[in-house]
């Protein structure tokens, strides 16, 4: 009995001064990396009410850009906000019963909270340099077209169209 305890103390005892061949510091290192970048893959909506009012089909080229949320106001970018990606995008939203699949993914996003604004040119006459939609061309709004980027995942999230643009 004697002789199996004292072998059993013996193994306990060499077993603990052996050293892992990771330290402490490589165990911990791959949890200490922190995304800081996330990605949206983009879908679009509309109301249908809004869909029946218009001339033309709910469907044309997206053109829009996506802005830090910090500098977009209620009436859209602040004074001096810069795009941190410009989107261009075929749209079909049919009848508007349905969102569309998704479109596109936005390039790796640095900010915790985006919005996304931008236009449906839905009679194809957007001139190749100007920005600006026309007379009943489907916009965004800021508010709900704001989103949360989780860094280190990709978040599908849907733009909406909230109104057509007033004009001639």
């Amino acid at each position: 009995m004697k002789q199996n305890l004292f072998f059993s103390l013996l193994c306990a005892a060499w077993m603990s001064g052996c050293q892992s061949t990771t330290s402490k510091a490589d165990d911990t290192a791959d949890s200490d990396l922190v995304a800081t970048t996330g990605s949206l893959d983009i879908r679009f909506a509309m109301d249908p009410n809004l869909i029946t009012s218009m001339d033309e089909p709910a469907a044309g080229r997206f053109v829009g850009d996506v802005y830090n949320a910090d500098e977009v106001g209620a009436l859209g970018p602040e004074p001096g906000a810069e795009a941190l990606e410009t989107i261009s995008v075929d749209v079909d939203l049919g009848d508007g019963q349905q969102e569309t699949g998704i479109l596109i993914r936005t390039m790796e996003l640095d900010v915790p909270f985006v919005t996304v604004l931008g236009y449906l040119d839905s009679d194809g006459n957007r001139a190749s340099t100007d920005e600006m939609p026309d007379a009943a061309d489907p916009v965004t709004l800021p508010g709900p077209n704001t989103f949360e980027v989780i860094f280190g995942q990709t978040t599908a999230v849907t733009v909406e169209f909230g109104i057509l643009f007033p004009g001639q």
